[in-house]
């Protein structure tokens, strides 16, 4: 919950257990950004595009109903939870929202008044003023069943394809291996990622 502490060091705090009983830290992250409320956010796909990425990724408020603010995954943004919570590696989520998407795009950097930053700049004004360097790759189709998102994601023909594509740029700029892709429908949409998974994508 966004209410609660959310690095890594809140769980101890939460579960009452001191950092030494904390075997392994990993890190979990939709395939696209969201936020509520007002403020920056560089990667924000507005208009059409937008809704269409909302409707797909059911992301409204549980309780209030509330659309969410959507956008393309953010890495400058994640490596920055990377470093404040010591993450060993990475799980990437509800890959499957994005099929359909004629291209998709993933944020790599920041460029601020022509320099390059790997991590937001800590001043809002700042921020405001970043543009988004993206990493942008083909888009994908998928397996649909009475016009929704077909579950069986293990036996999804293109799921490889865009599993070692989405990661490859995830862990370039993380610095991290990415693990477990899913869509969000159940344990049994996991995916485990395989050794050798890797292709190319290209940067703009």
């Amino acid at each position: 919950m966004t209410s609660s502490s959310t690095i890594a060091a809140g769980a101890c705090q939460s579960a009452g257990i001191g950092p030494t009983h904390i075997d392994a830290v990993v890190g979990i992250t939709k395939a696209y950004a969201t936020r509520v409320g007002g403020g920056p956010f560089p990667t924000e796909i507005e208009g059409e595009l937008g809704q269409r990425l909302r409707d797909a990724g059911g992301e409204y408020g549980a309780t209030t109903g509330r659309p969410r603010r959507c956008g393309w995954l953010d890495l400058p943004a994640l490596r920055m939870g990377v470093r404040l919570s010591g993450m060993q590696s990475l799980a990437l989520t509800k890959l499957d929202v994005l099929a359909g998407f004629p291209e998709v795009s993933v944020c790599v950097a920041y460029d601020l008044d022509g320099k390059e930053l790997d991590e937001p700049p800590t001043e809002p004004d700042d921020l405001a003023r970043a543009k988004p360097i993206y990493a942008k790759m083909a888009g994908w189709g998928c397996r649909r069943r009475r016009g929704r998102t077909s579950t069986r994601f293990r036996r999804w023909p293109g799921c490889r394809s865009v599993w070692c594509r989405s990661a490859r740029i995830a862990r370039r700029r993380s610095d991290l291996p990415t693990r477990s892709p899913s869509n969000p429908r159940g344990c049994d949409t996991i995916l485990f990622a395989k050794p050798g998974w890797d292709l190319g994508v290209t940067r703009t």
